[in-house]
């Protein structure tokens, strides 16, 4: 069952919901992938061959009915993007500090490693789309988890580099 739209600057690339599994009573992150099959089938395909890494949200299942969505565990701590406005904004976290930006960066590496080994023979132009704070969660002891990860399917000069968000909408750069 719908609990409410996560809102904000910081999920600016697809329409996400928190969910509960009325079963369960555990919630959920809905997120709305491509309405075009061939491209949601593809996006599932990633999170499915993903497999189970620590440092990437668990993927728990997919929709196509009513919309095309994929269904992952919801992280209680926010995005890194919410964290870093928060210090900015001059509120202390005691939480952040050296040893948990040491984990915070090992697990993106570690998270970003892992996707690559899998697609980079699958896919020759494998690009990760929307790698960005927004798309770094934290559980409950503040470890990071890379969400809404996407095959770019780019075709760049330089093979599976990172590629900004914003060069996805439009190649010729800003």
């Amino acid at each position: 069952s719908y609990i409410k739209t996560l809102e904000g600057p910081e999920y600016r690339f697809r329409k996400i919901d928190l969910v509960m599994n009325e079963f369960t009573e555990h919630n959920y992150v809905q997120t709305q992938l491509s309405p075009i099959q061939k491209t949601f089938t593809k996006q599932l395909n990633l999170f499915i061959d993903a497999g189970i890494h620590p440092a990437i949200a668990r993927f728990v299942g997919f929709s196509y009915i009513p919309n095309h969505l994929v269904f992952t565990k919801y992280y209680v701590n926010k995005t890194l993007s919410h964290l870093l406005k928060d210090i900015r904004l001059g509120n202390s976290h005691a939480e952040w500090d050296s040893t948990m930006k040491s984990i915070c960066v090992f697990g993106i590496v570690s998270a970003l490693a892992h996707l690559h080994e899998i697609f980079d023979d699958i896919y020759p132009d494998f690009s990760i789309r929307y790698f960005c704070p927004e798309n770094i969660v934290f559980n409950s002891k503040f470890e990071p988890k890379l969400v809404n990860f996407e095959y770019g399917d780019e075709k760049f000069d330089i093979p599976n580099a990172y590629i900004p968000p914003e060069l996805h909408e439009n190649t010729d750069g800003p």
